[in-house]
């Protein structure tokens, strides 16, 4: 279903390659994987795209539902970077971030930047959901 949306939007499916929103180690250890990655892969395997491991993540942020969008960005700012070995393989290239949930875009927002300083061409974004608040 991923794959279908992204290919119904030319402005994200024109991508060359894919990566995804990585977590902190610590999140990663206690979890044992990264949602955000098995979907990522999935979406790779349907669009024939590369799959690239090009983010870190240099910090924890505390959970962002209920900090607001200003908050958020605060919390996110500086959190992402491109690993050194991978800074080759970003540029030049139009990226695909895969997200599990967006609820304000500011995670993929922080990561489109750290892939743009790394030399990408272009940074797009695509979640499996959208995250809504219920009154």
């Amino acid at each position: 279903a991923l794959a279908r949306a992204v290919a119904l939007h030319p402005e994200i499916s024109g991508f060359d390659a894919l990566t995804f929103v990585p977590i902190h180690p610590r999140r990663l250890r206690e979890r044992g994987y990264n949602q955000a990655e098995i979907i990522a892969r999935e979406l790779a395997a349907a669009t024939g795209r590369p799959l690239l491991d090009l983010l870190e993540r240099r910090r924890a942020a505390p959970p962002s539902w209920g900090l607001g969008r200003a908050g958020r960005r605060r919390a996110l700012a500086g959190a992402f970077a491109v690993q050194p070995e991978a800074a080759r393989a970003a540029a030049g290239r139009r990226i695909l971030i895969v997200d599990d949930v967006c609820a304000s875009a500011t995670t993929v927002e922080e990561c489109a930047l750290a892939l743009r300083r790394a030399g990408s061409l272009d940074a797009c974004a695509a979640a499996f959901a959208r995250a809504s608040r219920l009154t």
